[in-house]
């Protein structure tokens, strides 16, 4: 039996997969709908186009992993390890990254939608063009990470870290933007209108162009 043959029939039974040797796995397109997959070694694997909805990933290895346009709405990723993973595309509606690390990991064009965040570090990460609306990004260091054109309405970024950030572009409409660290972050053209804005840090920050309706930045 081959190795994806055995996953497949794991799922199928409900069984965790987390003592097989995946790394580097050929896994696109496979079906990983409800999968135990918590401390599983998938470092380097591919899951393109991946079914895994409530897929559960908890402590899982998951670094410089392919997963391009995977459909993971309702999964869990709590304290994976995904720095360098490739996830564009991908549908990740609803999907927890509670301590998860993303350090340089590509998410541009997903859909974060309700999806959370919080305490993960994500450090460099491309987050462009993503569709996020209510995501949370609660305690998280997103310093450095790349967010242009990014639709975040309603997003919380309570305590969260954003030192050089770029939103250029960005629609954080409504978003709740609590203690936040703008340091030198980017914030051209972006629509901060109705923002929920208490004692955050600007210095060095760039505005140029931001709508603020209804926001009083000094609060």
């Amino acid at each position: 039996m081959s190795l994806r043959e055995t996953v497949l029939a794991r799922v199928a039974a409900g069984r965790p997969l987390a003592d097989l040797d995946l790394r580097g796995a050929a896994l696109s397109d496979v079906d990983l709908t409800g999968a135990d997959l918590r401390g599983a070694d998938l470092d380097g694997a591919d899951l393109s186009r991946a079914l895994a909805s409530r897929a559960c990933f908890d402590g899982a290895a998951l670094t410089r992993v392919t997963a391009v346009g995977l459909c993971a709405p309702g999964a869990s990723f709590a304290r994976a390890e995904l720095e360098e993973a490739r996830l564009e595309g991908a549908n990740l509606s609803g999907t927890s990254f509670p301590d998860a690390h993303l350090g340089l990991a590509c998410l541009d064009g997903s859909d974060l939608s309700g999806a959370y965040f919080d305490r993960a570090e994500l450090e460099e990460a491309r987050l462009a063009a993503i569709h996020a609306p209510g995501v949370r990004f609660i305690d998280a260091d997103l310093s450095d990470a790349r967010l242009p054109r990014a639709q975040l309405l309603g997003a919380d970024f309570s305590g969260a870290t954003c030192r050089g950030a770029d939103f250029t572009g960005a629609n954080l409409q409504g978003s709740k933007l609590h203690r936040v660290t703008f340091t030198k972050a980017k914030l051209d053209g972006a629509d901060l209108s109705q923002a929920d804005v208490r004692r955050v840090e600007l210095l060095g920050a760039s505005l140029e162009g931001a709508r603020m309706v209804g926001v009083d930045l000094w609060g």
